[in-house]
């Protein structure tokens, strides 16, 4: 039936469009709000003219705007049919249900309460005005929650930003603008994370503004010791490039004293290290080896460390202390399993007489790269174990990748012994052969 009478008015307002009247158009929204169409609804009451002053007309289009969910234009509506009559609890009631879906339940219960003062026995304004009541209550409870939380926080992120200040302070006293700078930037995310949870704090703003000027400040300045050191650092790696051992480690020193801060003083400390070394002062070198050491997170540094632990245990070696270089030769090569880790780690292994051990280590280093030096060491090996034809065998492998002549007669005055069968081998000659350095 809805659908054939909205066929006939527009088929009747089609050929009389211009007698049509405020009556059609509102039979034609009726009849589509009956049917659900609820926008053609709309689109057809919004043709009448004056609807303003047409209470019934308002009453349907308030229908139709709440089945659309368009609670702020029904609420416009409602208001315009309270000038019909100020009095009006149902309607009063309808201005309340509107705000309790919005979710202003304050406003709900005012106007819910005035609903119950024009007609006290009202059912739906008093059962709506408990729930609306319930409402508010949880949302005043979790208000006050949410704000003791977040003034628990913004509490503890004052605390936090204002120790950052503290420790820039700190700093400061001892010329590390560095760990300064990087206090400050972390003040200032502290102080941010306040405003972004109150806007208008105060202490939050002015410790901001505060902790960014300190920031530039300390930026500047530690951007000068970085020069100033990366300067010095080259001076001291040129020294140590040309041999100068005891100018770099003066150099060095200066830097490790008064460079206040984290930066590159690992670096630093291992590089001391190597001019210790070079120096055959090993106990120092050690020392200095196992600051940088100390100095540099192995998780955060990884590749960097082989060089460390090898060159640390390069010194323990020469001490003779080889169990403690075995250990620190494992370790670089947990890092970077190079040939001469292996090689070395043999030697020290030969020296206390794990001959087993010694040769598995010589016998990775091979199938890595095959060099001179280790078919040397295990050539010597070899010889300690009384099989010279193995002997014979790795220094004529040896020969063969000889790069020049002086590696060429090293290996050949040691092969001549044992390719004449003599049982005694020149052991100072087989000594230089083991130190040939690739």
């Amino acid at each position: 039936m809805a659908e054939i009478l909205i066929f006939k008015l527009e088929v009747l307002m089609f050929f009389n469009w211009e007698n049509k009247n405020n009556n059609d158009f509102y039979l034609i929204a009726q009849s589509y709000f009956d049917k659900q169409d609820y926008n053609s609804a709309l689109e057809s009451i919004n043709n009448i003219e004056n609807i303003e002053s047409n209470e019934v007309a308002l009453q349907l289009k308030t229908k139709i705007l709440k089945a659309l969910n368009l609670w702020n234009n029904a609420l416009d509506v409602n208001f315009m049919l309270l000038k019909f009559n100020s009095n009006n609890a149902d309607i009063l009631n309808n201005i309340a249900n509107i705000y309790y879906k919005q979710g202003n339940y304050k406003e709900a219960l005012n106007y819910y309460n005035k609903a119950i003062q024009i007609n006290p026995a009202h059912e739906l304004a008093i059962r709506n005005k408990s729930v609306a009541e319930a409402k508010l209550k949880i949302e005043k409870y979790k208000n006050y929650k949410n704000s003791k939380v977040k003034n628990a926080d913004i509490n503890e992120y004052l605390q936090h930003a204002q120790d950052c200040l503290n420790k820039a302070e700190k700093y400061i006293l001892v010329n590390n603008f560095i760990n300064a700078e990087a206090n400050c930037h972390k003040a200032i995310k502290f102080y941010q994370k306040i405003i972004e949870l109150d806007q208008s704090n105060k202490k939050a703003i002015q410790g901001k503004l505060i902790a960014e000027n300190n920031f530039k400040i300390y930026k500047t300045l530690s951007n000068t010791v970085i020069k100033n050191t990366e300067r010095l650092f080259e001076e001291a790696k040129k020294l140590y490039s040309e041999e100068k051992y005891d100018d770099a480690i003066q150099k060095l020193s200066y830097l490790i004293i008064n460079v206040n801060n984290s930066y590159r003083k690992d670096v630093f400390y291992s590089t001391r290290g190597d001019c210790y070394k070079e120096l055959e002062q090993f106990n120092n070198a050690i020392k200095d080896y196992t600051k940088a050491i100390q100095l540099t997170p192995i998780e955060l540094n990884p590749k960097d460390m082989w060089e460390v632990y090898s060159s640390r245990g390069d010194c323990y070696k020469e001490l003779k202390q080889f169990y403690k270089a075995i250990e620190d030769y494992t370790k670089a090569i947990k890092f970077n399993p190079q040939v001469i880790l292996y090689t070395q780690r043999g030697l020290c292994y030969s020296l206390i007489g794990e001959y087993e051990q010694a040769m598995q280590n010589y016998s990775a280093s091979l199938n890595i790269n095959p060099t001179i030096d280790t078919y040397c060491y295990r050539a010597l090996l070899y010889l300690k174990l009384n099989e010279p034809e193995k002997t014979r065998a790795d220094l004529s492998k040896a020969l063969e990748i000889c790069q020049n002549e002086d590696e060429v007669n090293i290996i050949k005055n040691l092969l001549e012994p044992l390719n004449n069968n003599s049982k005694d081998i020149n052991m100072d000659l087989l000594q230089k052969g083991r130190k040939i350095d690739l």
